[in-house]
């Protein structure tokens, strides 16, 4: 993630020891809960293994309770997503029959404290969620279409990734492969996409998508970056930033499992309703 440096429902999965790899970037203070703002446990430094224990939503952030070793005697804490590596098998273990142990490591970085945010509800199937957070309201004029501004009430009943982005943010970049592919999958499905640019002007969006990558979907510019209005009412702090949002306008994952091979997964519960 790019800028200032995120499903949401409970996932549960009991670990046995595997080898754990190591820190490669600076440490980072491991919480005694989540939101991670909660109290210190204690600092940990470069190269320090750490063993994941269980996953769970908190405050519309991947939070994950892990277990460390630390002067000799084991800790529990809680770190995010954003600071561990090993969740592409972290997901593939919690879709299997535990016990299963996984390596992980933090990655560096300064934790921030999140936006605040209820706890999901179990889904109920053919009606919507009773307590969910809804997205912020935001309003954006479309790139393509002058006359069309993209809303929440625009897209009401539609199940659609906002894409916060630039073009100058690698990792931005490298996301594109997977978001068209999702797109052609599920285009036809009601999802849809809405990329928001942190771009220096809409100009250089057009430019870029007369090169290899089309992006046909919905587009807007987010005047002032991070200090943007919608920005700041969305929490984000570091691009990209993927917000998944369902047909009744709730947002039902963000962050790290709307990229990368997580994206096709995510998007196949969504739209399966499981």
């Amino acid at each position: 993630m790019i800028g200032r440096m995120r499903f949401l429902a409970p996932v549960f999965v009991v670990l046995v020891a595997l080898p754990a790899q190591t820190v490669r970037e600076p440490g980072v203070t491991l919480r005694s809960g989540c939101p991670v703002d909660a109290p210190g446990v204690a600092e940990l430094a470069a190269g320090t293994p750490v063993k994941v224990r269980f996953a769970l939503a908190s405050e519309g952030r991947d939070c994950f309770a892990v277990s460390v070793e630390v002067d000799g005697a084991r800790q529990t804490g809680y770190l995010l997503a954003q600071h561990l590596e090993g969740l592409e098998a972290f997901e593939q273990a919690r879709r299997a029959a535990p016990p299963i142990s996984l390596p992980v490591v933090i990655r560096g970085g300064n934790l921030a404290a999140p936006p605040a945010r209820p706890q999901a509800q179990p889904r109920q199937p053919g009606r919507p969620q009773p307590s969910v957070q809804p997205a912020p309201q935001f309003s954006f004029a479309s790139l393509d279409d002058p006359g069309r501004t993209h809303t929440n009430d625009s897209l009401r009943g539609t199940t659609y990734l906002i894409d916060f982005w630039a073009i100058w943010c690698g990792p931005c970049r490298s996301e594109m492969p997977n978001l068209h592919r999702a797109y052609e999958k599920y285009k036809h499905r009601d999802f849809q996409i809405l990329s928001l640019s942190f771009d220096k002007s809409p100009q250089e969006v057009t430019r870029y998508r007369q090169g290899r990558w089309k992006m046909p979907w919905l587009h807007g510019y987010v005047d002032g970056g991070f200090e943007n209005d919608a920005a700041r009412r969305f929490g984000v702090s570091g691009i990209p930033t993927p917000i998944l949002v369902d047909p009744w306008g709730r947002m039902i994952a963000r962050g790290s499992l709307l990229r990368g091979s997580y994206l096709d997964h995510t998007l196949d519960r969504a739209l399966n309703g499981r």
